[in-house]
């Protein structure tokens, strides 16, 4: 595998992307479900203007490929959910509107991608759902992105949590990611960045692979249907992640 400059980390927690809004907390009345005529205008206002630059970028600046795209796309309208590795800054809030354009989708972020006081206040009418501040909001939090997905919307979830750039393995995530479909028997699926070797360039060529649709199995209490979810969904991306052959970033471990 070919190797590139080097990061060192201490633990998977390390972040290697800093925001000057990194601290940004959300307000104590903060509120993830709107209503009314003129937050739906300006979702599809906004949401239209993702399309186009999620065209752009995966088109024209990235040139990625994805591979079995439709398969999310059969779930148009159904709702669902979908869990990706989290290796790209832009490109893994962009691939929601790429997969599948013309439709509301939600992703799940960090407080964080509000800060910034113009674009912030832009991204919910993208379908941002920005992770609790405290855990007084937790339940607000949980009843909107299930009734989002139950309203027929595709929610991304990057269970790694931290953004490292053009990792090429797949980071331990926490079962607590998987809960929400488990809550709603709806379908999951999963999406893995990898990266290669281009002739030309000395940046990889990016291939997205979409894998699903993943349910928990029967016979199971809740808790056991999220881990067992979990790893079905791991064991794929670990999978996939197998056929990376480009380490544009090599990332090393502190002793």
């Amino acid at each position: 595998m070919k190797k590139g400059k080097n990061y060192f980390y201490q633990t998977y927690s390390d972040d290697f992307i800093n925001s000057g809004n990194q601290q940004y907390q959300l307000p104590k009345n903060y509120r993830w479900l709107h209503h009314g005529k003129g937050w739906f205008g300006l979702r599809v206002l906004i949401t239209g203007i993702a399309d186009v630059i999620a065209w752009l970028y995966f088109h024209f600046i990235t040139r990625s490929k994805v591979i079995a795209g439709e398969k999310i796309k059969k779930y148009q309208g159904k709702g669902c959910f979908v869990y990706g590795n989290h290796t790209q800054t832009q490109g893994d809030a962009l691939i929601a509107f790429h997969l599948l354009p013309h439709r509301f989708v939600n992703i799940i972020a960090t407080p964080a991608n509000l800060g910034n006081f113009i674009v912030g206040r832009l991204l919910p009418f993208a379908g941002i759902l920005p992770i609790p501040t405290n855990f007084h909001q937790l339940n607000k939090f949980t009843q909107a992105v299930n009734k989002q997905a139950q309203s027929g919307h595709a929610v991304f979830i990057y269970p790694e949590a931290h953004v490292w750039p053009f990792y090429t393995k797949i980071r331990p995530f926490s079962r607590s990611a998987f809960h929400y479909p488990v809550d709603t028997g709806l379908a999951s699926f999963c999406i893995t960045t990898t990266y290669h070797t281009r002739r030309w360039s000395s940046k990889p060529q990016i291939v997205i692979y979409v894998d699903g649709p993943f349910y928990p199995r029967d016979g199971l209490t809740k808790r056991q249907q999220q881990l067992d979810l979990s790893r079905q969904i791991a064991a794929c991306m670990k999978k996939r992640a197998k056929l990376n052959d480009m380490e544009y970033i090599h990332y090393e471990k502190v002793k």
